[in-house]
């Protein structure tokens, strides 16, 4: 759930945020695409995926913060990018921490 709901926010301030079309489907890639890697291995509960996945939230933590602070037109919208990729960062180590053995 926090995955789709930080695609969804990661491409709305895609939309709001970038001018020319090359630069919005560059940002589009380098935002979805290492989520969307991580999606199958996450599906069968995979350990590694899980770690290797919360290094694929920290594009969306940094565009999130560059936004914040450079483009005041789409500053909501950065910040509920920051607060969930923050909450995802959180859900992926609770589960490995509890399916730890």
């Amino acid at each position: 759930m926090l995955l789709a709901a930080l695609v969804v926010v990661s491409l709305l301030a895609a939309c709001k945020g970038e001018r020319s079309a090359v630069t919005f489907w560059l940002v589009v890639f380098l935002l979805v695409a290492p989520l969307a890697i991580a999606v199958p291995g996450m599906l069968v509960r995979n350990r590694r995926t899980f770690a290797w996945a919360t290094l694929c939230v920290t594009p969306h933590f940094i565009y999130a913060l560059t936004e914040i602070v450079a483009n005041p037109s789409i500053r909501v919208l950065a910040a509920s990018m920051l607060v969930l990729s923050l909450a995802l960062v959180v859900a992926l180590v609770a589960y490995l921490r509890l399916t730890r053995g």
